[in-house]
């Protein structure tokens, strides 16, 4: 139906088919926010024909009783509109004000029938998340800042710090959990700060930045106040996943998600500090995450169809083994699909989120060259954002820091019978 220009977008969503049956409408965005400018609604021909680009915007649009609905800032607007032709007629018109919002998926929270019925849930704005404690049952057990935001959630080594994105573009921000209080971590204005990474002593904090339009990792004291120091970077983005215990080694994805080329290198953090491969393949992410004792790498692919989780040995190069990343082997974690894997302090257990959002359990026993594990249980279910690392366990995996969409607190739903009857007055 479309076919996506990867300078300029990473995904087409929230088609439509119009009432002709030969078109539809559907949202063009790009996840690197230095290319949003490029955001827009299309309108399209089933046969690919046509293809045109309606107006400049980073949300979905709906079609209904001879308008077009879509949102502008927080609110919802509507102008008169031929599907078949796909030309918009008159002046814009504000239906309803403070529309909900969700920036991790660009969706409006809004629909409207044929019948003329209208419904939208009320959000001034976006929709945010809340920063929670809970159990390994999913209770609650204490909450983290107030709503926002947020993606990429990270434990100090000590459990007395967290760091975490927050915002849209995205900074790092550090709360101390001891004192309840929260310090802004990095600043550069319009671009998108992401997935902070500790380092083993907690002194510093290396993270990726889209300043530069592609996605480079740098690094910087926890404390702040020091000039960051440019880690690694090259003319494809690249994505910190991890920190070796030890501090010897980063994990980073290098390529382009659109084009199923995601792979996991590691940089030594000291002498020439010289990259190299850990898991090839073709993967749209891979998540990558050392052990504590930094023997294994456990990471998600979905090269062999929906993704899943594994586990391959660390076996970086040396004089005396030279060996391929093929050729250390690797071990299936999951059997119903999972992504973000992450280990307990002592090895012996590996979590992950399964692809129906239960968070997952397995346990890990070394076995000689291989590794074992046990049945697959689950834990917990949330409502996990579909962005970002939406969660983090303590070191003895007995309590997890998580973000979901806010859910108690929820606005009722606004329904309008005929909405466009005040139109024609």
């Amino acid at each position: 139906m479309t076919r996506l220009d990867e300078t300029t977008q990473s995904s087409h969503r929230w088609p439509q088919l119009l009432p002709d049956g030969s078109h539809f409408l559907y949202l063009g965005i790009s996840h690197d926010r230095s290319k949003s400018e490029n955001d827009a609604l299309y309108w399209a021909s089933l046969d690919g024909r046509e293809n045109r680009m309606l107006m400049r915007s980073g949300a979905n649009a709906i079609y209904g009783s001879g308008h077009l609905l879509y949102l502008s800032d927080t609110n919802l607007v509507t102008q008169r509109f031929d599907p078949a032709r796909g030309e918009l007629r008159g002046e814009p018109v504000t239906v309803a004000s403070d529309v909900e919002y969700d920036r991790s998926t660009w969706r409006a929270t809004f629909t409207v029938s044929d019948t003329g019925i209208l419904v939208y849930h009320p959000g001034g704005g976006s929709a945010g998340t809340t920063l929670r404690w809970v159990d390994p049952t999913g209770k609650q057990t204490g909450v983290v800042g107030e709503p926002d935001l947020y993606r990429d959630v990270r434990i100090s080594p000590d459990g007395k710090r967290l760091a975490v994105t927050r915002g849209d573009p995205s900074d790092i921000w550090i709360y101390d959990l001891i004192r309840g209080v929260s310090t802004r971590f990095t600043f550069n204005q319009g671009a998108n700060e992401f997935l902070p990474t500790w380092s083993p002593d907690g002194r510093r904090v290396a993270f990726t930045s889209d300043r530069s339009g592609r996605g480079a990792i740098y690094l910087n004291e926890s404390g702040g106040g020091a000039e960051e120091e440019l880690l690694q970077q090259s003319d494809e983005p690249q994505r910190i996943t991890d920190w070796s215990a030890n501090g010897r080694f980063i994990l980073y994805e290098l390529g382009e998600p659109s084009k199923k080329r995601v792979e996991l290198w590691a940089l030594p953090m000291s002498g020439d500090r010289k990259p190299f491969l850990v898991i090839p393949g073709s993967s749209t992410d891979v998540s990558g995450r050392f052990s504590p004792d930094g023997a294994w790498v456990a990471y998600n692919s979905d090269e062999a169809g929906p993704f899943q989780v594994y586990v391959t040995r660390f076996a970086p190069p040396s004089p005396a083994s030279r060996r391929s990343p093929a050729s250390v082997g690797k071990w299936q974690v999951s059997s119903r699909g999972g992504v973000l894997p992450m280990w307990r302090g002592d090895g012996r257990e590996l979590f992950f989120l399964g692809l129906d959002n239960q968070l997952m359990a397995v346990t890990v026993q070394g076995r000689g060259d291989g590794v074992e594990f046990g049945a697959v249980r689950p834990l917990f279910a949330a409502n996990f954002p579909p962005v970002g690392v939406p969660y983090d366990v303590s070191r003895d995996g007995k309590k997890f820091i998580i973000y979901a969409g806010q859910e108690a607190t929820a606005a009722p739903l606004t329904l309008v019978l005929h909405w466009y009857a005040e139109l024609a007055r």
